[in-house]
């Protein structure tokens, strides 16, 4: 309404000034949130484009890491042939592995981590509290090596089994209750965003790391050891004009696996561009530190063809592994009337609760069960759902169905989180295996660890009594003979608790243990089996089946195409 129609209005007394203009405030004010609300919106449906397009490039995995050299051709580069090298070992350290900042895609959502260290813990047993974790236990020496009079007898008695576990061979040595396997896998989710006193709907913090990572882009500078991640944010959900914002967040786990899981099970996945930079045979790419792996999803061996299958070993794995809500978690899905059951034959309702890829669903009119995958086209992703009022939830109205004569709607509301395996790490007897009776000390913290265990630098682990150190600990975890070991390198001075000196290696987490005595030689103690993300382009595929026929030509001989 114009100026000059408020006026007439006003002189023809049918209506106050004041009201003619509240009404007319209204009007634009309800016009103006309705804009609002429907430009939001649409930044939400456009977020959600972004993700359903990044989930079509590929499957979920590691896309990238950092470059750090090039070379005459594109495999030398290390954003292509550095992945796997991008986890490593931290053996002077107790349960505890390195990865260093790669790129991720986890359900549409790309990000980058940190360089950090993955300890080896595990959600809590005993209680559903948000992140509660706890160590996973260190196994057992065999009775069999603590028999042993002398710390020599001892080492040649654990060569004996590490030998055996190498081989698979538990006929004599049953290594199976001493060397465990465990998963350690990478989670992410969308968090509720912390609503802070000015409004602001993420945190200060939050929004501080997005600005140094946004200078690192535009700058190609960066922090000492890649410290920062680069976590997306976005527009999770629109209601009375106002937007809830969800932020990206992560974390490293891991899981004591129930079963055994035998070496021979742990398949090489070959990498011709590792390989042909280096210029490595496939077992000098299988001892290296970048080799990457895969399990045998029937759990019978090596494999020796390549098949169909659906659900498999790693399914069962990642079965045992909890969302959020820690072991004692127990959910359903009962989305779009479709109930979830577990994907063997004659499982119940799945407790979604637990991460899986694979279900059944049923319909409501006939009973019947029919294969479900979670996502659309993403082999790799694991789902779980969760309670926790910190990851954001997704909410679906009206969701209606006939009840007898009546028509019955609900809204439905879920929280879900999703992993990927990262590795599968095996915990040995070295790390529990203390022959010359060093004190182990708890502690973690540098600070303290610097001023109690290296005095500030006087002791280092020197091979004198004035240089050695006075004990070990979570960050100077040196407790196996050097004798083990058939090189005499790499090992350390740790007095024992009547101040002998000892000369020890380290006794943690190995991608390969290399150079054990006892004619034992190498074993591989970590296998990185995670996913990489263009494994799911149509692109990669191709290539994957010509890479195939060409190196295997005698078994794929009918594929070419040969004239008469």
């Amino acid at each position: 309404m114009t100026w000059f129609g408020v006026c007439c209005l006003f002189l023809l007394g049918s209506v106050t000034f004041a009201e003619v203009t509240m009404r007319d405030f209204e009007t634009r004010l309800r016009s103006i949130n309705k804009k609002i609300d429907t430009a939001m919106r649409q930044m939400m449906v456009q977020q959600t484009f972004v993700e359903e397009r990044i989930r079509s490039e590929g499957d979920s995995g590691i896309k990238e890491s950092r470059l750090d050299s090039t070379g005459t051709k594109p495999y030398h580069s290390t954003t292509n042939n550095g992945i796997p090298r991008r986890l490593y070992s931290l053996p002077d350290q107790d349960r505890t592995l390195g990865i260093n900042a790669p790129q991720v895609v986890m359900n549409g959502a790309e990000f980058r981590m940190k360089s950090e260290y993955i300890r080896l813990v595990m959600p809590s047993r005993t209680n559903t509290i948000y992140h509660s974790t706890q160590m996973i236990p260190l196994p057992l020496v065999p009775p069999q090596v603590l028999q042993k009079k002398t710390v020599g007898e001892q080492t040649k008695e654990m060569q004996e089994w590490f030998k055996a576990w190498k081989n698979s061979d538990y006929s004599k040595r049953d290594y199976r209750k001493y060397f465990k396997p465990v998963m350690c896998y990478l989670e992410g989710a969308w968090l509720n965003g912390n609503q802070q006193r000015d409004g602001s709907p993420l945190s200060p913090a939050f929004n501080h790391v997005q600005d140094v990572k946004r200078w690192e882009f535009a700058t190609g500078s960066m922090p000492d050891y890649d410290k920062y991640s680069w976590l997306p944010s976005r527009i999770q959900e629109i209601a009375n004009n106002t937007a809830s914002f969800a932020k990206w967040d992560y974390r490293v786990l891991c899981h004591p696996i129930s079963i055994d899981v035998h070496l021979n099970r742990i398949n090489y996945v070959d990498d011709l561009a590792v390989r042909t930079a280096n210029e490595w045979t496939v077992n000098q790419y299988i001892d290296s530190n970048i080799a990457r792996f895969r399990l045998d999803p029937r759990n019978r061996g090596t494999l020796t063809r390549e098949f169909f299958y659906n659900y498999g070993l790693l399914d069962t794995i990642m079965a045992e592994i909890p969302g959020k809500d820690n072991y004692k978690g127990n959910l359903k899905d009962d989305s779009f009337d479709l109930p979830a059951y577990g994907y063997k034959k004659g499982d119940p309702m799945l407790n979604t609760a637990f991460y899986h890829r694979w279900y059944k669903a049923q319909r409501s009119s006939d009973k019947r069960l029919f294969n479900r995958h979670r996502g659309y086209a993403d082999s790799n992703l694991f789902m779980a759902q969760t309670s926790q009022k910190q990851v954001a939830s997704t909410t679906y109205k009206d969701l209606c169905k006939r009840v007898g004569s009546k028509r019955e709607c609900r809204d439905m509301t879920q929280r879900w989180t999703y992993t990927l395996p990262l590795a599968i790490t095996y915990l040995t007897p070295l790390s529990s295996w203390n022959p010359y009776g060093i004190k182990v000390s708890s502690l973690f913290d540098y600070n303290t660890w610097n001023k109690v265990i290296r005095q500030d630098g006087k002791r280092y682990g020197g091979l004198t009594a004035s240089t050695a150190w006075g004990q070990s600990s979570q960050k100077n975890f040196y407790l196996t003979p050097k004798e083990f070991y058939s090189d005499n390198t790499h090992h350390k001075g740790v007095l024992d608790t009547k101040g002998t000196l000892r000369q020890v290696r380290a006794s943690g987490q190995n991608l390969v243990i290399r150079n054990i005595g006892g004619g034992v030689g190498n074993i591989r103690q970590t296998y990185p089996i995670f996913p990489v993300h263009g494994e799911g382009s149509t692109a990669w595929k191709e290539l994957a089946a010509l890479e195939d026929i060409v190196m295997d030509q005698k078994k794929y001989l009918k594929m070419f195409r040969l004239k008469a």
